[in-house]
């Protein structure tokens, strides 16, 4: 239990980093831990959204992979939008309508450059577990049309 809180409220700030860089704002060490507003009702979807999973799991394979694909982003939508845990499913579900082939590329992707890196004696996952979460933040901003999938950044 203490893990998921420390992990829920670390990631709530992870993201609120990762969300202001691909729009191209500033972000700081201080917004790691910045997202205490947004901690319980992450905490609430993100333990919803595990329960549901985990059911869809113990039934068949197939019904928690269905829940991974259709809600993936709820707690992104907590933590960027600020919505409610009922309503993120909700727009979770709108946010995936549409996407279906870029998300099962998108976790294919994550899931190989995941095991990529715990094959490297597990000193590579220091890499990949940043690169994939930027990917899956940004793969979300990119389906819920905050930013174009074409956008051409200079430094």
């Amino acid at each position: 239990l203490v893990q998921t809180c420390a992990n829920t409220f670390l990631t709530v700030g992870l993201m609120q980093i990762i969300f202001k860089l691909a729009r191209r704002q500033r972000a700081d060490f201080a917004d790691l831990f910045g997202g205490g507003e947004l901690f319980l009702p992450a905490l609430g979807t993100n333990l919803l959204f595990s329960l549901a999973s985990g059911i869809g799991f113990v039934l068949c394979i197939i019904p928690g992979i269905i829940v991974l694909l259709l809600w993936w982003p709820c707690v992104f939508l907590v933590i960027d939008r600020k919505a409610n845990v009922m309503e993120s499913f909700t727009l979770a579900r709108e946010v995936t309508a549409n996407n279906m082939g870029t998300i099962i590329v998108v976790w294919l992707a994550g899931i190989g450059i995941s095991l990529v890196g715990v094959a490297a004696c597990c000193v590579g996952i220091v890499a990949a577990a940043p690169l994939v979460a930027v990917m899956y933040g940004v793969s979300y901003l990119m389906m819920a049309g905050q930013i174009p999938a074409n956008a051409q950044y200079r430094s």
